[in-house]
């Protein structure tokens, strides 16, 4: 037996060993590699599932976020709870005394929106819509909206500034359904805007001029359905039709309203209104340049499930009815 003829054999051989172990070394990488990617980009079906949560107390409006997040706004929400300062509200004890002396300046709105009722939760995407003065309004997630089969705003309150409705149009959908109210005739701006005007106020059903909302629901053929966005600047009229607001058979999925003056028992209730009707505050912004700087404020609220806050301890920020 010839060495030489051996060694000629014996040598590829040992390379098609070396090959085999380098390709199945390359296999087990990929392998790995695959395993690693599928634990940061999670099957498809995995991550909807991880998003039930979210996408279930949100009322299907929030479908991408993971219930790790959402637990972490949810926290959020509660360690703020009841976001008011509770030495000065409520501003009566139960024996209907006054608060001290340090609580007086709770009468004074720039006072006491200073030191009350901040934004506890945010929307990732909001953006403001409309202009970047007065008019404009921060809104939560619009990219949403746009994703919607439907779109439908109503605006109450005009002054035949129609700015924030034909930015609606332009930055959100071209295809929303705006209604604005006012008992003034601004019907021409109206018409010029694309917008369906309703010369009526919001209000208590005092025909023409004013209608309650669940009265302008039913005009309208709007029951069952969800406003996507219920802008009020309506001059003080919040105050007193807040609570008929959630009388009317559609859902308000998201408000953003003017707040004029404060009142240190009617405003806590109107808070007091909105969180026991599910909202959170998304949004907080002093209109400085009007109102003397002192005396009209913007805030945003999203109405969730009555899941995501059944665990949430809040107190009423009013005085009980016997107090005051």
């Amino acid at each position: 037996m010839r060495i030489k003829g051996n060694k000629q054999l014996a040598i590829p051989v040992c390379i098609g060993i070396v090959r085999g172990r380098y390709n199945v070394v390359i296999f087990i990488s990929f392998l790995i590699a695959g395993m690693s990617l599928h634990h940061v980009f999670p099957d498809h079906t995995i991550a909807n599932h991880d998003f039930v949560m979210a996408n279930t107390e949100s009322l299907g409006f929030l479908d991408d976020i993971s219930s790790a997040t959402w637990n972490l706004m949810k926290a959020k929400v509660s360690e703020m709870s009841p976001n008011y300062n509770t030495w000065c509200l409520p501003h009566m004890d139960l024996d209907g005394k006054e608060r001290g002396d340090n609580c007086l300046r709770n009468r004074e709105p720039f006072w006491f929106y200073q030191n009350h009722y901040e934004p506890d939760f945010v929307c990732q995407h909001e953006r403001r819509i409309g202009n970047l003065g007065d008019g404009g309004k921060w809104i939560c997630d619009p990219h949403r909206i746009v994703k919607q089969d439907s779109c439908l705003v109503y605006s109450i309150g005009s002054n035949n500034d129609f700015s924030f409705e034909e930015s609606v149009f332009k930055e959100i959908s071209s295809d929303c359904e705006i209604h604005t109210f006012d008992f003034r005739d601004y019907n021409e701006g109206a018409k010029k805007a694309g917008v369906h005007y309703h010369q009526v106020g919001l209000g208590m059903d005092i025909p023409p001029r004013y209608k309650s909302l669940s009265t302008i629901v039913k005009s309208l053929g709007h029951e069952g359905r969800i406003v996507d966005i219920f802008k009020i600047d309506c001059e003080g009229c919040e105050w007193f039709t807040a609570t008929k607001w959630f009388e009317a058979d559609i859902t308000l999925r998201q408000i953003q309203i003017e707040l004029h003056n404060a009142d240190i028992q009617q405003t806590p209730k109107f808070f007091d209104l909105m969180y026991k009707n599910n909202y959170v505050i998304t949004h907080k912004e002093p209109n400085i340049a009007n109102a003397g700087g002192k005396k009209a404020i913007e805030y945003a609220f999203l109405k969730l499930a009555s899941e995501f806050s059944k665990d949430i301890v809040r107190p009423d920020g009013a005085a009980s009815e016997k107090a005051s």
